[in-house]
């Protein structure tokens, strides 16, 4: 048995979520590097004005990257400001793979459109 999985005595296996949030401690957003901090402020200046009640319109970011370059820092700032300005809720974070949609506290592309996996639907 290791850390992601369980295996019960029928020989079901149950998936863990990681505890690895605790893993990435706070950064403040001047310590990312440019393109970081680019996606950072674009998403800030959003979240602003929508706070502001100048709706604009729908904003979609992609972080992309290979491992580790820095992309769950950087999405754990951002869930951070939106955790301070008490609008977490209206974040939607996904990834490619589940282990890292747990690393983010976020959802696998599948879950977020809907689109089933080996003929089951995700949620």
């Amino acid at each position: 048995m290791n850390e992601l999985h369980k295996v019960d005595d029928d020989g079901h296996i149950s998936y863990l979520q990681p505890s690895v949030q605790e893993h990435i401690s706070p950064v403040d957003p001047s310590c990312l590097l440019k393109d970081q901090r680019r996606a950072y402020d674009i998403i800030d200046w959003h979240l602003s004005e929508t706070l502001a009640g100048r709706k604009p319109l729908q904003l979609l970011m992609q972080i992309p990257g290979e491992g580790g370059v820095g992309k769950s820092k950087t999405i754990q700032i951002i869930t951070e400001n939106f955790r301070s300005r008490g609008v977490e809720s209206t974040l939607v974070k996904a990834a490619y793979t589940g282990i890292a949609a747990s690393i983010i506290n976020g959802k696998t592309l599948h879950v977020i459109a809907l689109i089933p996996l080996n003929g089951r639907q995700q949620g």
